[in-house]
């Protein structure tokens, strides 16, 4: 049987995917079938973190929106905790509204 994370109350959700990766970083936390791709919730973790510092060395700053306009891919997921880790807002786009 896997080990369940204990329960986590008022925190962002990118401290919360830092919590799980610190408790429990090698459980997956992804799967993106099509592709044949995982992430644990360390991978995702670090990936988050990679694609944050790379947003804030573009400028992003807390509570700025970011418009993304993507299909249903890990990317996505990616995206939306590196803006959660930093503070900004994600703002989806759907041309088909």
């Amino acid at each position: 049987m896997k080990p369940a994370a204990a329960p986590v109350r008022d925190v962002t959700v990118g401290a919360l995917l830092s919590h799980l990766a610190r408790t429990l970083p090698d459980l997956e936390a992804l799967v993106y079938s099509h592709a044949g791709k995982r992430w644990t919730f360390r991978a995702l973790d670090a990936e988050a973190r990679l694609i944050a510092r790379g947003l804030v060395g573009l400028g992003v700053k807390p509570r700025d929106r970011v418009a993304v306009w993507a299909t249903n891919v890990p990317e996505w997921i990616i995206l939306q905790f590196a803006l959660a880790k930093i503070g900004a807002i994600l703002v989806t786009v759907n041309t088909a509204l």
